[in-house]
């Protein structure tokens, strides 16, 4: 009971403060009182009316962390999030945690949005951006992958997290359906290069050969995750873009190194060491 303390003292706050500050602060109170989920996402459309105290019941239940619980009930007190949305944010983890998505990538855009102090809805609106490309990459990869490879989890969590460096769904499922027999960690690197390279402005009809070459040589390795870093600097020495493109795909056709592409284009480590792209 000790560690849920600090939570339990904020719910009394809570209450505490809806006493204290009369009519305006109604909604904190009735704890009790059904709150109406009003979404309409299908994949929420069933879920049980849930109050407060149920929805942090079963937050707990579900595994959402003692940190995240308290930050959103400081948010309500703050007034930052409604109750109602509150038990929206709350039933999106539980949901989550039924669907088999690793509830700290949601917990994480939960954090991300109160220090940014974003809006309720668009907090909410987040955790279903979140959601829907998680599922959508573990289906993309369950219905193409071949072979006996074994996909853990922080694939996904990674491909997932390619979408937010640029790389689009439609790009994913070309990465995926071009080139079958490719080992999952360099599709990973794969959709790092197609992000990365896009936020540069990179040709993108380049970027695709160069990651498709690689793929299908079974060269490209996680080193060229730094490939935007090298892009960017190459063309600020005036470095063509062609020309940039010819030395990658070389070297990935002949199953050479990352550290060979710089060398070609006499470059030394240095140029990525110092702001390398995470």
């Amino acid at each position: 009971m000790i560690k849920y303390y600090k939570t339990f003292a904020i719910l009394g706050l809570i209450i505490w403060a809806g006493f204290a500050m009369g009519k305006e602060a109604q909604d904190i109170v009735r704890l009790s009182e059904p709150t109406p989920l009003t979404d309409a996402t299908p994949v929420f459309a069933q879920l049980p009316v849930m109050t407060v105290e149920d929805a942090v019941k079963a937050a707990r239940d579900a595994g959402v962390s003692e940190k995240t619980i308290s930050r959103l009930l400081i948010a309500v007190l703050e007034k930052r999030v409604s109750v109602e949305k509150l038990v929206h944010i709350i039933e999106r983890l539980i949901r989550a945690q039924k669907e088999g998505i690793p509830l700290q990538i949601l917990e994480e855009k939960i954090d991300e949005g109160l220090a940014k102090r974003v809006s309720e809805q668009k907090i909410i609106s987040m955790l279903d951006r979140k959601r829907d490309n998680f599922v959508f990459v573990r289906d993309l990869v369950r219905t193409t992958m071949q072979g006996d490879e074994d996909i853990q989890v922080t694939d996904i969590v990674k491909l997932t997290d390619s979408m937010r460096a640029g790389v689009s769904r439609e790009e994913l499922i070309l990465l995926f359906e071009n080139v079958p027999e490719a080992p999952i960690e360099m599709r990973i690197t794969g959709a790092y290069i197609l992000g990365y390279c896009k936020q540069i402005r990179f040709d993108p009809n380049i970027t695709r050969r160069i990651v498709f070459v690689g793929l299908q040589k079974r060269s490209l390795t996680k080193k060229w995750k730094y490939l935007a870093k090298v892009v960017a600097v190459a063309k600020k020495r005036g470095l063509s873009n062609e020309r940039i493109g010819d030395a990658a795909i070389s070297i990935l056709e002949k199953g050479k190194s990352f550290e060979d592409f710089m060398e070609l284009l006499e470059f030394t480590d240095r140029a990525i060491r110092r702001n390398p792209i995470e």
